[in-house]
């Protein structure tokens, strides 16, 4: 139903897609589209809607014209609109099927952005030999740092909190003790604790692989 709020519970990380059909993909695609379109017309805002086929699933590209409205600050009102579609399409197959909102490239651009900010970040790091770190982000944009700190040599990442304010911390690996996070933080003796996840360096030590890393639509997998 429109305007339902999303469960605040975390559910499991799926580990692969269902092998849909074509009509089921479509049919999905479809429904998302209705439910976005009447999101869209509560919200007083007018844009094309069309859907595609990507590798992992469907997207559906809005326009039209002054939809910033629909990006929000850093993207916050479409991984919104994005996380209410999916429910929606969703609610009534068994399984999962991942649908992607996007307007104006903004998913390109900010995946640009985020990629500059962790080499500059990264830079940073091994200049000063501080950890630094970054805002908040949602588990897509997470990876995206984890992927392009994996390009610099010397540093690694890893997250540490829990959502929705979970971060991503950059730092060389030699030693993390100077870091003093919130939730999920470092301790001055050295220990860590439970929520620590692996870092994505080549240099770093082999760990569990966690969530951030897995194929996850951008809030975890949904619940029915």
């Amino acid at each position: 139903k429109v305007g339902a709020e999303p469960s605040a519970a975390e559910p499991p990380v799926p580990t692969a897609l269902a092998p849909f059909t074509d009509d089921i993909k479509k049919s999905v695609a479809e429904k998302g589209m209705h439910y976005l379109k009447t999101i869209l017309d509560h919200m007083d805002i007018e844009a094309d809607l069309k859907s595609g086929e990507t590798e992992s699933g469907a997207i559906i590209m809005l326009e039209g014209k002054n939809l910033g409205a629909i990006v929000g600050r850093r993207g916050e009102t479409l991984d919104a609109l994005q996380y209410l579609t999916v429910l929606a399409a969703n609610h009534d197959i068994d399984g999962y099927y991942r649908i992607t909102l996007n307007t104006g490239n903004y998913r390109e651009k900010r995946e640009k952005t985020l990629q500059a900010l962790a080499r500059r970040m990264a830079n940073q790091s091994l200049k000063t030999g501080r950890n630094i770190s970054l805002e908040p982000m949602n588990p897509f944009e997470r990876r995206i740092i984890h992927t392009a700190i994996q390009d610099v040599r010397g540093v690694t990442s890893w997250s540490v909190g829990e959502e929705p304010f979970r971060k991503v911390i950059i730092g060389t690996g030699k030693d993390n003790r100077n870091y003093r996070g919130g939730r999920g933080g470092y301790r001055k003796d050295g220990g860590n604790r439970r929520n620590e996840e692996r870092s994505f360096s080549s240099s770093a030590p082999e760990r569990e692989q966690k969530k951030d890393f897995d194929i996850a639509p951008l809030y975890g997998k949904i619940e029915k």
